[in-house]
């Protein structure tokens, strides 16, 4: 790993972001940020839906899907979170990520969770395999990618056997009917594998966990803390989703 730059965004009093750069065959970038207790701090590393890439961030800000949100809450329960941007299907910014957060000092490396939505949570399923390490994994309405290559059914099936540790799946049972099938798809192959999970179902879909306002952030944080939710923050304008 190779840190080539990094800078500092002041958001108010009490979020920082960092903007890094690293490298990891290829060059990538990311966001990171960490909470204002004593460290080392415990990671989540966020794999967001491919709309960002597709609109852009400021774009997807704009319609509701704000990552700053997603960091700035899970800073409130005292992660630091990591966020791959710009990353389209770029398995390696992914794995990349992972291996930075596992060599940064102000890491528990011990505590590190991937989380991934939409085609996020495939790269998230595909990157892991390489990294043991990882504590756990959340898959959010999990889609397809391609039929064939890297980011295919076959070769997720090649390295499930890679895949050991614990992980949750937050289903979209409202999306559409072939992210549906696809979703049943990934539960039957990781039971056929004896894979631990766990399976919950939201009658939403997959845009409804751009919001990190919604109920399923209840289960996530009780799902990494065994701990009853906070009192919410005081929120500010960063997310006006619908959903």
């Amino acid at each position: 790993m190779i840190i080539l730059s990094g800078s500092l965004t002041i958001l108010g009093s009490e979020f920082q972001k960092e903007d890094v750069v690293y490298s990891y065959n290829g060059n990538f970038k990311a966001y990171i940020s960490f909470p204002k207790t004593p460290g080392p701090h415990p990671m989540i590393v966020y794999n967001y839906d491919q709309f960002i890439d597709w609109v852009g961030i400021e774009t997807a800000q704009k319609k509701g899907y704000s990552l700053e949100a997603f960091m700035k809450e899970f800073n409130y329960w005292g992660y630091a979170c990591m966020v791959p941007v710009e990353r389209y299907r770029k398995l390696h910014s992914i794995k990349g990520a992972i291996h930075y957060v596992l060599n940064d000092k102000r890491v528990n490396r011990k505590e590190v969770t991937v989380i991934g939505t939409s085609e996020g949570a495939m790269l998230s399923l595909l990157a892991t395999k390489d990294f043991p390490q990882i504590k756990s994994l959340v898959l959010i309405a999990i889609e397809t990618i391609n039929h064939t290559g890297a980011l295919s059914v076959p070769n997720f099936l090649r390295s499930i056997d890679k895949v050991n540790m614990p992980m949750i799946i937050m289903a979209a049972k409202a999306g559409k009917k072939w992210r549906v099938k696809y979703e049943g798809l990934v539960v039957k192959i990781l039971n056929q594998y004896k894979k631990k999970f766990i399976y919950k179902p939201y009658p939403y879909d997959r845009r409804w966990f751009w919001n990190p306002k919604n109920d399923f952030m209840r289960d996530l944080h009780f799902y990494l803390t065994k701990e009853p939710f906070p009192l919410p923050r005081k929120q500010d304008n960063e997310s006006k989703n619908p959903y």
